[in-house]
């Protein structure tokens, strides 16, 4: 789903999930399959399941964001700091960047938790 603008529910039981937008407050799950979520604007309130597959948030750049993570046997990266440890499986983060604005509740059993910068919100 592109360019949505306001609240949205996501799920799938097989398969990616993808949306982008101006998205507000977001609900999303898949059992197996990759789920990519790209804000390109405003404050979000997010909650991204997967059980087997990866979680990419792209927030834009410069939004204050609080991030509570974890990955059971996978990466978890925030902002380009890998918060894994090292071997180990069980990787959690509770971290605030700036203003704290935006919320986002990630986690996966089997896959990789990567929260990403895009562009400034309203940059074309």
């Amino acid at each position: 789903m592109r360019d949505h603008h306001g609240d949205l529910s996501l799920n799938s039981v097989s398969g990616e999930v993808a949306a982008s937008g101006a998205l507000t407050r977001v609900s999303a799950s898949t059992v197996s399959g990759e789920l990519a979520l790209d804000v390109t604007s405003g404050s979000s309130s997010i909650d991204a399941t997967s059980v087997s597959g990866d979680v990419t948030v792209r927030l834009p750049q410069g939004e204050g964001v609080h991030v509570m993570a974890n990955a059971v046997s996978g990466r978890l990266v925030v902002d380009g700091a890998d918060h894994s440890r090292g071997g180990l499986p069980g990787h959690k983060v509770d971290l605030t960047s700036g203003d704290g604005r935006s919320r986002l509740s990630a986690s996966t059993v089997s896959g990789h938790v990567t929260v990403l910068r895009g562009a400034p919100a309203g940059a074309v």
